[in-house]
């Protein structure tokens, strides 16, 4: 039997001495002292267990601590690439598109009563006019105006536009006003490179609504049609006219005297008011009689 062998036989020996045959102190004693002796393999086994269970633990220790800090120092550089971001872009063009509203609706508006005023019309109507009055007829023939056509037109003459972008036709929808600019780019070079892009365009509410126009004309027609043959011009359109035509002026009105082309001052329907005025557009009908 090899040497190796005999000292396993004898640590069982050992042990099942330990588990039940010593009784007296000098016999443990003994024991002990054969053990340490015979069997060194199993103290130090059991020795490098513990030590690397000790290592193990004290690890674990310092990876958990590691891993919190660059946590936390990531979470730090995130918050404040994050907030750099909300100041130096998102706020930025939050508040560019809200100058472009504010400038659209503006824009807008002064179009809105600029165009009411001239009936409707850019250009003097082809009907002709009354002094500075714009005809929505001459006699039987109508020229109503094309108030969308010339709203786009008027607002690309109002709207503020130093950068000269290039922006889609406007669009009318109800009572809103839209248009795109495309794209626009935020860039800043300082401490790194960074840019944001975003889209540039406006969409506005007026609280105006050009089918007001149509309402008007559907008025001036049955106005026409309902007086054109009567001699006496005045009972008959006080009869027929709404409440919201007045004669010639707003601020004073007056009957017309010799001519059978008669201006008027029209109130909103809708008794709209923007800008702090209320809407009100300028027009003439003409009542001549037709010829037999």
């Amino acid at each position: 039997m090899s040497k190796k062998s005999h000292s396993l036989q004898n640590c069982g020996t050992f042990k099942e001495k330990e588990n039940g045959f010593l009784t007296s102190r000098h016999e443990r004693l003994k024991f002990t002292a054969g053990l340490d002796g015979m069997c060194p393999f199993l103290r130090n086994k059991n020795g490098a267990v513990i030590h690397w269970i000790i290592f193990g633990i004290i690890g674990a220790i310092f990876l958990f601590l590691y891993n919190v800090s660059s946590f936390e120092s990531s979470e730090s550089e995130f918050g404040a690439w994050q907030l750099d971001m909300v100041n130096s872009f998102l706020y930025q063009s939050q508040v560019d598109l809200l100058e472009l509203d504010l400038s659209a609706r503006e824009a807008g508006w002064d179009a809105v009563h600029q165009l009411s005023s001239r009936g409707g019309f850019l250009e003097p109507s082809p009907c002709g006019t009354v002094g500075e009055v714009n005809q929505w007829n001459n006699g039987e023939t109508w020229c109503l105006p094309d108030e969308t056509e010339n709203m786009n037109s008027l607002f690309s003459q109002l709207f503020p536009n130093p950068d000269a972008i290039i922006f889609s036709p406007l669009t009318i929808e109800g009572k809103r006003i839209k248009a795109s600019g495309g794209k626009k780019v935020l860039k800043q070079t300082e401490p790194y490179l960074r840019q944001y892009t975003y889209d540039y365009g406006f969409d506005v509410n007026l609280q105006y609504s050009f089918d007001e126009y149509a309402q008007l004309a559907a008025e001036a027609r049955k106005m026409v049609d309902t007086c054109r043959e009567k001699e006496e011009l005045e009972p008959c359109l006080n009869e027929v006219k709404p409440t919201h035509w007045l004669y010639s002026s707003c601020e004073e009105p007056a009957i017309p005297q010799g001519t059978r082309i008669w201006p008027f001052c029209v109130k909103s329907p809708e008794d709209i008011v923007i800008g702090g005025t209320m809407v009100r557009y300028t027009l003439a009908l003409d009542f001549t009689k037709p010829q037999q």
